[in-house]
């Protein structure tokens, strides 16, 4: 049976106690009801994964010890941020677990023309540490030692004012009058070091949004002739680029 894992962000060598973060010490003690010198996985975050035993569990928090570096799961080659529309209710959430399974370095929440009511940048402080904490969730789950960074919401105006990072990727719909063309083109170039992959909202872009991608130098793409779900797009997406990309 595996270890289990718990996300240790201080830990960074062999030797060292450190405490776990609230959540993570809940987990241990009274969900699996671990105790000391329990044997567990500890990762840091930003790729770095230890072998660990277990300290103390107390009234003050629980403390492991690492005393063994392990080889994390392979990274994606390509730093691949997602810059996407929050959408509605839960959703992004889900978007954002999905996101960190497939491989994503940065998750870059926007609010669009067409983002749901009341979704201003301004207001979604809270969401953020709601979506990074299950990035964390989701990175234990799939065994990533990378946990996605969610960044603070931005407005789309931001995001193409800043421009991609890297090659920059719009996914629009098959039906839209500016020149496009499909996602599979990407095959065609060698995988770039960095890329930025836009993914808008229920409602889709704007015409005067798209233009102002294309214009920021963002790619036109499209996932084929169908049109899919706001939700389902972007792990599609980030599917077919990690296959193309070799890391898949």
């Amino acid at each position: 049976m595996a270890a289990h894992r718990f996300y240790a962000p201080q830990a960074s060598r062999i030797g060292q106690t450190v405490a776990l973060p609230p959540g993570e010490a809940h987990q241990l003690r009274h969900v699996l009801r671990l105790r000391r010198d329990a044997t567990v996985h500890a990762f840091d975050g930003r790729g770095r994964e230890f072998v660990a035993r277990v300290q103390a569990v107390d009234r003050d928090g629980v403390s492991i010890r690492t005393v063994e570096a392990v080889e994390p799961a392979r990274e994606p080659a390509v730093d691949l941020a997602l810059a996407l529309a929050v959408l509605k209710g839960r959703t992004t959430a889900a978007v954002v677990r999905d996101a960190t399974m497939l491989g994503a370095r940065t998750i870059q929440p926007i609010t669009t023309a067409r983002s749901p009511a009341g979704a201003a940048a301004a207001g979604l402080d809270r969401a953020v540490d709601r979506w990074q904490a299950i990035a964390i969730a989701s990175a234990k789950q799939c065994r990533r030692a990378v946990v996605p960074a969610v960044r603070p919401p931005l407005p789309f105006a931001e995001l193409v004012a800043r421009g991609p990072c890297g090659l920059g990727i719009m996914l629009v719909e098959p039906a839209i009058a500016a020149p496009h063309a499909s996602i599979r083109t990407v095959a065609d170039q060698p995988p770039p070091a960095r890329a930025t992959i836009a993914v808008g909202p229920e409602g889709g872009w704007t015409d005067a949004e798209v233009e102002a991608a294309a214009g920021a130098g963002f790619r036109l793409l499209t996932l084929g002739s169908r049109t899919l779900r706001a939700a389902a797009a972007p792990a599609a997406a980030l599917a077919i680029l990690q296959y193309v990309w070799g890391d898949l």
